[in-house]
């Protein structure tokens, strides 16, 4: 019924990956693209039912096992209770949809964070709008959120995670419009 908010971010241009496919050749590209994307599932599926607390067996892969490593490491220095994971926010008022990776307290706050796992090589500008419409409509929901949060796990480098706080809400919650009015039109 209503647009995904990926969906919708792909409405904006992204020259840096243009430049990656015409180094490479769209064969290459595909190739490494659907390479990248089962590192990103598996490590979210593991994530997911690490994030809900349900047995799961370790990853099958060392590549993911490290990454997953990093990110329970993370995850017991920082989150202090899950509220919620993957789940899809609506927002009726603006008439899209979307799916959270994780809403959670950190420690040594009262309301919670909206989170979003990343396995690209590097933050980029659309992932300030992603947060900012998942906090949107769970703002609408009637949900309290405090922060936005990007968690990235490089998958070339395993072990590194950084995390990334969006603060300026208005601003890329009035990009994302933009976004969005351009994906209708």
């Amino acid at each position: 019924k209503y647009p995904r908010v990926t969906t919708i971010l792909n409405i904006i241009h992204r020259p840096e990956l243009g430049r990656w496919r015409g180094e490479l050749g769209n064969v290459e590209a595909d190739r490494i693209r659907g390479y990248t994307a089962a590192i990103g599932t598996s490590l979210h599926n593991v994530c997911r039912l690490f994030n809900r607390d349900q047995s799961f067996g370790m990853p099958t892969t060392s590549q993911i096992g490290q990454m997953f490593d990093a990110y329970r490491r993370w995850f017991g220095m920082v989150i202090d209770t899950v509220i919620g994971t993957e789940q899809l926010v609506v927002s009726k008022k603006f008439g899209y949809a979307g799916t959270f990776d994780l809403l959670a307290v950190l420690k040594g706050d009262i309301t919670p964070s909206v989170i979003d796992l990343k396995t690209s090589k590097d933050f980029w500008p659309t992932m300030a709008l992603q947060l900012a419409a998942y906090r949107e409509a769970l703002l609408e929901e009637g949900k309290e959120v405090n922060r936005r949060l990007v968690v990235r796990i490089d998958k070339l480098e395993t072990g590194k995670l950084e995390v990334k706080e969006y603060t300026q809400h208005a601003r890329d919650f009035n990009a994302f419009l933009a976004a969005l009015s351009l994906f209708r039109y």
